[in-house]
């Protein structure tokens, strides 16, 4: 019996559901323990903000009693579109150095009063001469909203970190990187398209996700797959243009994936296929039905709290 102080457990809230992984990690092994999916109301968030904390909090704690989870240390994600991120080049100095002066120096980045959001950092790469630091920012009023929801389902959080981040967390962990790779993650409402470059990571968004892209209305259907395509044509292309010399990337997809969008990402690459996330992951065979939606609650539990 392993106890719960080797228990991590990524809660994964949208518009329309909410996804609860645990794993288990010991000698340096990851553990699929639980996961989990429910659907609930539609239109759940709102500009970021989950609007019926007490009802989806009560959700949450029906969740994890269900599946015996008793873990009560937390990561939960936000969604990538309201994450503000710029990538800066400095100097070389220590972790210990940076964390006392990152705040002056995003201060330069954002076009916001410091006091209205909270400002995180991670490095993409360094050495003795300089340092290549991810800078990200959010809205308070969201972190705030995210750890009223948690506090009213008894939990603590330990971390809340964007989908996108959650992503490029498990992808790095399978060790499946390709220098070609770009992922597609199909959302409730929006798209995600994540170039997850060690050194260089590219994440943009496409405001339609698997809501339009389903949507019963024929005529609403065309219009928003349309859009859709259009974008996801114009920021492949941007990332041919700046990342990758050959147009033949790989493209790993996941997410809420039908079976005709699945067929049009095809037609932008030579090699499409969806995302495996369980490489490097004990037990997850028996999870395997689940592989498309995991990744970004089984991203959530791959960080610890303070990692950069």
């Amino acid at each position: 019996m392993i106890s719960i102080f080797g228990s991590r457990v990524g809660i994964e809230v949208d518009s329309n559901y909410i996804r609860v992984t645990e794993v288990l990690k010991k000698y340096n092994k990851i553990k699929l323990n639980k996961f989990v999916s429910v659907d609930i109301p539609e239109g759940n968030i709102k500009d970021g903000l989950i609007t019926d904390l007490s009802k989806t909090a009560h959700l949450i704690k029906k969740l994890l009693q269900s599946e015996s989870i008793k873990q009560k240390k937390i990561a939960i994600s936000i969604g990538s579109h309201h994450i503000f991120t710029k990538k800066v080049q400095m100097k070389g100095m220590t972790e210990t150095e940076l964390s006392q002066v990152f705040l002056y120096e995003a201060a330069h980045h954002f076009p916001f009063d410091l006091k209205d959001i909270t400002v995180d950092y991670h490095i993409i790469e360094k050495n003795r001469s300089f340092l290549k630091v991810l800078f990200t920012a959010i809205r308070n009023d969201i972190i705030e909203n995210r750890m009223e929801l948690l506090r009213r389902a008894n939990l603590t959080p330990y971390l809340i970190e964007p989908c996108a981040l959650s992503i490029i967390n498990l992808y790095n962990h399978t060790k499946n990187r390709e220098r070609k790779d770009v992922i597609v993650n199909i959302g409730d409402q929006r798209t995600t398209i994540i170039k997850p470059s060690t050194t260089d990571p590219y994440i943009s968004s496409i405001s339609y996700g698997n809501t339009h892209l389903s949507a019963k209305d024929r005529d609403k259907k065309r219009y928003f797959f349309s859009n859709w395509y259009r974008e996801l044509t114009q920021k492949l292309l941007y990332i041919n243009n700046n990342y990758i010399s050959s147009k033949s990337e790989r493209i790993l997809v996941c997410g809420e994936i039908t079976s005709h969008v699945f067929d049009a990402i095809k037609l932008k690459a030579n090699d499409v296929r969806f995302f495996d996330p369980f490489r490097n992951i004990v037990n997850s065979d028996k999870w395997i039905k689940y592989a498309h939606i995991i990744p970004v609650s089984l991203g959530l539990t791959l960080r610890k709290a303070g990692d950069k």
